[in-house]
């Protein structure tokens, strides 16, 4: 979703428009995601981005999702360029997934250990005993 909130700012659209936009197009991308950014587009209407992004930011307790949140809600405040800053936000979330994912993996070796030697090792000794 970041990096199509980047193309939406890139290609010239505020953020409220590309909010709508990415509400209506993320039906097919993430059904479940959807809802959010519904309300997040009915509150921005009602209340504001800054109010709206507040309470998605409350609302979605992922890492992620408060990081772009933060980032916007500075960027509102303080008037930074959105493009270059949505696109370093989307790298970092990707290598923080990877670096996630290359955890499990690591502790995967650890885990497949155990039944390593209960199953091939000591069926082997077995049979060579």
């Amino acid at each position: 979703m970041v990096d199509l909130l980047a193309v939406c700012v890139q290609c010239g659209m505020s953020l409220e428009v590309a909010f709508t936009f990415l509400s209506q197009k993320m039906a097919g991308i993430n059904p479940d995601f959807t809802p959010f950014l519904a309300r997040l587009v009915k509150r921005t209407e009602v209340s504001g981005l800054s109010d709206a992004l507040r309470q998605f930011y409350i609302e979605i307790p992922s890492p992620e999702n408060r990081m772009l949140c933060a980032m916007l809600m500075q960027s509102l405040q303080y008037g930074a360029s959105l493009y270059e800053q949505l696109i370093i936000l989307s790298r970092e979330i990707r290598e923080i997934q990877l670096l996630t994912l290359e955890e499990k993996i690591g502790k995967l070796g650890a885990k497949m250990s155990v039944p390593l030697i209960l199953f091939f090792m000591f069926p082997v000794v077995v049979i060579v005993a």
